[in-house]
């Protein structure tokens, strides 16, 4: 049973538009006689219609009542698992590292800055460039290991 484009846009749910819209387009085909064969409209609308772009029902704007729903459960869930971390210590600031960077970077200039002092006194009057390399080294050592110690 043939339609005519009204009756089709009545039995699609669609507007008279619509269907010329899709027929001038190509997504669907009429006779020769202008009628449309229904189940072959239908076939044709389905496969070259993308449902992304497809218009859906006007009342509806966003994404429905069941969809909210689960995004907003989801949501819930990544915060209730973001706090639980938070309290249990396993996440921490931004700030916090930032501060804990800045005092271990400055702990450790100061800890190498200071060995030229405590070492001068050990070289005057050395003349073994290797006697010299290895008090120097052992007070590098010594700088790093006890910035390892304090916890920085």
């Amino acid at each position: 049973m043939e339609l005519s484009i009204r009756a089709y846009a009545k039995h699609r749910g669609v507007t008279e538009g619509a269907v010329r819209k899709a027929i001038k387009s190509g997504r669907i085909s009429k006779k020769d006689n202008g009628k449309i064969d229904p189940n072959l409209a239908d076939s044709q609308w389905s496969k070259n219609t993308d449902p992304i772009s497809a218009p859906s029902n006007p009342l509806s704007v966003g994404p429905s009542y069941q969809q909210s729903r689960a995004i907003k459960e989801a949501y819930n869930a990544k915060l209730t698992r973001l706090q639980f971390e938070k309290e249990s210590k396993k996440l921490i600031s931004v700030d916090e590292v930032k501060i804990s960077a800045f005092n271990a970077a400055r702990m450790t200039r100061d800890r190498m800055l200071n060995i030229p002092d405590r070492v001068i006194p050990a070289l005057v009057g050395k003349t073994d460039i290797f006697e010299m390399k290895e008090i120097l080294k052992t007070e590098i050592v010594k700088a790093l290991e006890e910035l390892s110690k304090n916890d920085v």
